[in-house]
């Protein structure tokens, strides 16, 4: 089964799949217990009954290994960016704890100007000279790179996640953190799959991936209007979605 979490920029997309990776965890036997942190954080106990963030996307061969042995028979969360920002890293020389990171880390400015890709955007985004001089951060990159992609395939990191959930077979859950179109809702739903929506509005762009409100609620599994919710206010709309479609 494939569930999709659909909103905008730090909407609580993130915090929610760690949220059902938690669930799941829980019910496997892997934890005794966990907790979502005001941060977003999947926080975990150990031997000791002590609790710690436990980085569940860590990036390290050893959160790999982890991932592997332990929860992929079970769930796995993944991203349609995936694709995208192991490209970026590759290409422009990303660190991968600023593409996966967080808000601040993808307002990091990297040497890259605007005007070193004049010739192959800057016609499109009719930009002018003041801008072209300006340095590129982290998400300008990937947000440019991946209307580029688009631009050519619109499903083209919606065909690269679903190889992945064909290449791991024995997954029973698969969790999709930053669903924003229309064609990877279709996606999802194609594949059985359900999408949440999470209302939250923090921050809105005039960007195409920042228009999940305008989406008709007859196209969404779930919505959640968690614009006045705690963090455990919100997880608890999702657990009782979780319940009623057999997962937990």
């Amino acid at each position: 089964m494939i569930i999709g979490f659909l909103g905008n920029l730090q909407s609580g997309k993130s915090s929610s799949c760690r949220y059902v990776a938690g669930e799941i965890m829980k019910k496997n036997g892997l934890i005794k217990d966990f907790e979502i942190s005001e941060e977003g954080s999947l926080v975990v106990p150990d031997i000791d009954g002590n609790y710690g963030v436990f980085d569940i996307e860590g990036r390290t061969q050893q959160h790999k290994f982890f991932r592997q042995t332990y929860l992929d028979s079970h769930i796995k969360i993944l991203n349609f960016a995936d694709p995208l920002k192991e490209d970026c890293c590759k290409y422009f020389g990303i660190p991968e704890e600023l593409a996966w990171g967080g808000k601040k880390d993808k307002e990091t400015l990297l040497k890259i100007t605007w005007a070193d890709i004049e010739d192959v955007f800057l016609p499109a985004f009719n930009m002018d000279g003041r801008k072209k001089k300006k340095r590129m951060s982290v998400r300008d990159i990937l947000i440019t790179y991946a209307d580029m992609v688009r631009s050519i395939n619109p499903k083209a990191f919606v065909n690269a996640a679903l190889t992945t959930v064909d290449k791991f077979k024995d997954t029973k859950l698969f969790v999709v953190g930053d669903v924003r179109y229309q064609y990877e809702i279709d996606a999802i739903h194609e594949a059985n799959g359900k999408v949440i929506r999470l209302k939250k509005i923090v921050e809105k762009t005039d960007h195409s991936s920042e228009q999940t409100d305008s989406f008709s609620s007859d196209i969404i599994d779930l919505d959640i209007d968690n614009s006045a919710m705690t963090i455990k206010e919100k997880n608890v709309e999702i657990k009782k979605a979780l319940i009623e479609w057999g997962v937990l």
